[in-house]
């Protein structure tokens, strides 16, 4: 019986001092320090403590084994659908690139379209349209600028532009106002000069405060004008837009022939008859 005793006290002296060394190397320092300042007899009472601590830090291997199983194979999934995910995103984003950019030429091109043909219905001497994506622009002008008349063109061209837009996309865009120089703020400035020089008993101020109720009335009036004038020639601008898309730059000799190519050729499809 002794000897039996004593066995089991060796192999759980042995048992006790395997789990000190596992202690150590998981580093779990509570447990080391109540294993080493306390010295176990071999009791019931220690025995079901020393299996108990084993039990817990069994589940706690395992767990911590678990997770990093699952983790391997979170990353493993991932990186085998990665590329199946990643390359249509890639894909779609390009397209949305180059739809975002042929939208965006379409509205410069509609919109210089819209100068354009404006300038060339109220019969501008000069008509240079520029439709890059950089700095679009159409320059026009009048050799006898300077009367009454040729102000009121000009404002029916600047206004021409986000016309243009609004009836082929429904709405323009805010390039049309945003800016020092856009359309409608230039728009502006010469609608104060045209009041003045129609009414010569105003200020030469060019005061806001001044010019407010006639500057209201006047731009809606012209950007209704000039609206009626563009939608009855709608054709004319889809039709140099759709040119402005192959070619940015055109002179003021390449405008007039164009849109007086497409008018003859629109005669002659659709006849008036006299």
């Amino acid at each position: 019986m002794n000897r039996n005793s004593d066995l089991a006290s060796k192999i759980y002296a042995i048992f006790i001092a395997v789990i000190k060394c596992f202690i150590l190397a998981c580093g779990i320092s509570l447990l080391l320090f109540f294993f080493y300042d306390n010295e176990l007899e071999f009791t019931k009472d220690n025995i079901i403590c020393v299996v108990g601590s084993i039990h817990a830090l069994l589940l706690a291997v395992a767990g911590v084994l678990n997770l990093l199983s699952a983790k391997m194979w979170s990353v493993e999934h991932s990186s085998t659908t990665a590329s199946d995910v990643i390359k249509p995103f890639g894909k779609a984003i390009i397209s949305n690139k180059e739809k975002t950019h042929e939208y965006t030429r379409r509205v410069v091109t509609v919109h210089e379209a819209g100068h354009a043909v404006m300038a060339y219905l109220r019969n501008a001497d000069t008509i240079v349209v520029t439709a890059s994506l950089c700095k679009p622009n159409v320059a026009t002008g009048y050799d006898t600028f300077g009367n009454v008349e040729d102000v009121k063109s000009m404002i029916l061209v600047k206004y021409a532009g986000a016309i243009a837009e609004e009836l082929i996309f429904g709405y323009y865009h805010m390039g049309s106002f945003l800016g020092d120089n856009s359309d409608f703020k230039s728009a502006t400035e010469l609608i104060k000069g045209y009041i003045t020089m129609i009414n010569s008993e105003m200020s030469k101020t060019l005061l806001d405060k001044e010019l407010e109720s006639q500057l209201i009335d006047i731009s809606k009036a012209f950007y209704q004008e000039s609206k009626e004038l563009l939608s009855s020639n709608i054709k004319l601008v889809e039709h140099l837009s759709s040119v402005l898309t192959d070619r940015e730059e055109l002179t003021t000799e390449e405008v007039v022939a164009i849109i007086n190519d497409f008018k003859d050729k629109e005669e002659n499809t659709n006849p008036t008859n006299s």
